[in-house]
């Protein structure tokens, strides 16, 4: 048998001393920069089609229980210009968000307090959570079966 070409060195395969892995991941599109949007949409691509992506033979399919939910961004009026801006440039990158004043935003969020806040920017698609340890686990699934190799270590570097 050939050895394998790729070896991950792992500290804490078991997840036991680092915890980032419980936090829920989250996917959104609301950024300023255009290359941000472009990678957050090519993620969304991916988590959509994660299935066949981290398929592997003779296996369950991954599930990562990804939860559509948009992200509701708020602003005072000392955020309105960078609020606009970085919705013009979600716009140019057709992403799916809407702005919301005053009345209009009484009228879709009335649940929320709005005397102190002066615009709402809302997320409509391509948005959402997903568990982060069951990503990690349909990559490593997915890495074993393409003969990459994980080795547990006490020590990475010193």
């Amino acid at each position: 048998m050939e050895p394998p070409k790729i070896v991950i060195l792992e500290k804490d395969p078991d997840g036991v001393v680092e915890r980032s892995h419980l936090k829920p991941g989250i996917s959104r599109v609301q950024w300023t920069n255009e290359n941000n949007i472009g990678m957050a949409k090519a993620s969304m691509r991916f988590l959509r089609e994660l299935e066949v992506e981290l398929a592997v033979l003779g296996e369950q399919p991954p599930e990562i229980n990804f939860t559509p939910q948009g992200t509701l961004l708020l602003g005072t009026k000392a955020d309105q210009a960078h609020m606009l801006e970085s919705y013009y440039t979600q716009e140019k990158c057709e992403t799916e968000c809407r702005l919301y004043r005053g009345k209009a935003m009484k009228r879709m969020f009335p649940w929320l307090n709005t005397e102190d806040i002066d615009m709402a920017s809302y997320s409509l698609e391509e948005e959402g959570f997903f568990d982060t340890r069951e990503l990690l686990e349909a990559f490593k699934r997915n890495n074993i079966s393409k003969g990459i190799k994980y080795v547990k270590v006490d020590k990475i570097f010193s």
